[in-house]
């Protein structure tokens, strides 16, 4: 299985944390002790179906299309980074 290194970034937001992931924007759907399951957050406002699951620094990548442009405008210096893992 081959393993890609990338950088995500995070909002410092601590109740509404967004991650972002070339320049799309994904919020929290849902949370269990070992993982995150993130949507886009165009989820709701155009039905976007892409989707992730993170589990420490490893990120699934459930579905990456998405029907819309990218959604982050601005730049990734205010933002936490963090490298990661995509299986």
């Amino acid at each position: 299985m081959n393993r890609i290194l990338e950088i995500v970034y995070f909002s410092k937001a601590s109740k509404h944390p967004v991650l972002m992931l070339r320049n799309f924007e994904y919020r929290i759907e849902r949370t269990t002790p070992t993982k995150t399951r993130w949507s886009c957050k165009m989820k709701e406002k155009i039905r976007c179906k892409s989707r992730l699951v993170t589990t420490g620094s490893t990120i699934y990548i459930s579905n990456f299309e998405h029907n819309h442009t990218e959604t982050f405008v601005g730049t990734s210096e205010k933002l936490h980074s963090q490298d990661v893992k995509f299986l």
